[in-house]
């Protein structure tokens, strides 16, 4: 757990100074749902999945991000959206994958930005 942590301060440190998000909230809890990071990019609202990996290729964090994963995302996402006063007319959902043998290593980080919630059934 304190690994994953790590990896989720490198996502911020990352998402910050590198894409320009500004971090709003970190570790959103609605009932057993939770969205790792939630920022803003100009008009849009971003819901962050953060997966921290020890080794392995890229991609498999990104992967692991399957279709309950993501309707637990969706659930937590609109929950949020529904609490807002304004709600923005854009979100997206991101992934983000921090890979590093240790937290004394640089890590490699991976983006993939505005990755489809949609499961593949509904998809036409």
């Amino acid at each position: 757990m304190k690994f994953g942590l790590w990896g989720e301060e490198q996502a911020v440190k990352y998402l910050e100074k590198e894409r320009g998000y500004k971090i709003l909230k970190r570790n959103w809890f609605h009932g057993f749902y939770e969205l790792d990071i939630i920022a803003q990019y100009g008009d849009k609202i971003i819901f962050i999945e953060v997966k921290t990996r020890r080794a392995g290729p890229p991609g498999t964090g990104y992967y692991s991000v399957d279709r309950r994963k993501k309707r637990a995302i969706r659930k937590a996402a609109t929950a949020y959206l529904m609490r807002l006063r304004k709600v923005p007319q854009r979100s997206q959902f991101d992934i983000v994958e921090v890979i590093a043998g240790s937290e004394e290593e640089k890590p490699a980080i991976y983006h993939y930005p505005d990755v489809t919630m949609a499961s593949p059934r509904n998809i036409r």
